[in-house]
């Protein structure tokens, strides 16, 4: 895997994570980022009380091998029982689509559906994020945040300083291929 600040620039898991922290930074002291050990997989061990966590799967989700099903989630659930490491909910990317369940959530797109998502996924789809809410009790609750319903006049007030971490901003791409003929 490179390491090209063009390949990071289009991580769109990494962009968003790290505007949102620099958003809310010093707004809210209820809002805590954490940095997981590793960025393709992760247990985010989340304060639900005094002694209780809730035990957060994460992972973009390419690491599930074909559409996610309980099968596939079985065989990684049972990777961590075997380390004695307990997982109240798993949290995915990937897929391009949101699905909200009792256990496996598939978190949403900016984007929407495309020829991927329905063709390969079978996923209807649009762009929608979700926003999780983890109860004192350890529930969990899941909101659909429809994107395709807007209003065109609201504007966001976009901070220039944002723009560092465009890496098409400082550098653009300047190589043009031409293709003349084709065989």
């Amino acid at each position: 895997m490179s390491s090209l600040p063009v390949i990071a620039s289009e991580n769109w898991d990494w962009m968003i994570w790290n505007i949102l922290k620099i958003l809310f930074a010093d707004k809210n002291k209820n809002i805590k980022f954490i940095m997981p050990d590793n960025i393709i997989q992760s247990v985010v061990k989340i304060p639900i009380g005094e002694d209780k966590t809730f035990n957060a799967l994460i992972t973009h989700g390419h690491i599930l091998k074909g559409i996610p099903n309980d099968k596939t989630v079985g065989n990684i659930l049972q990777d961590y029982a075997h380390r004695n490491i307990r997982i109240d909910g798993m949290f995915i990317g990937h897929y391009h689509t949101s699905r909200l369940s009792s256990f496996l959530q598939m978190c949403g797109t900016m984007k929407g559906g495309d020829a991927w998502t329905s063709n390969d996924c079978g996923f209807v789809t649009r762009a929608v994020q979700n926003i999780f809410l983890i109860n004192d009790d350890g529930s969990l609750e899941g909101i659909g945040i429809d994107l395709q319903n807007y209003n065109p006049n609201e504007k966001y007030v976009l901070d220039k300083e944002l723009e560092i971490y465009n890496d098409f901003i400082i550098q653009p791409y300047t190589s043009v291929v031409t293709i003349k003929n084709l065989v």
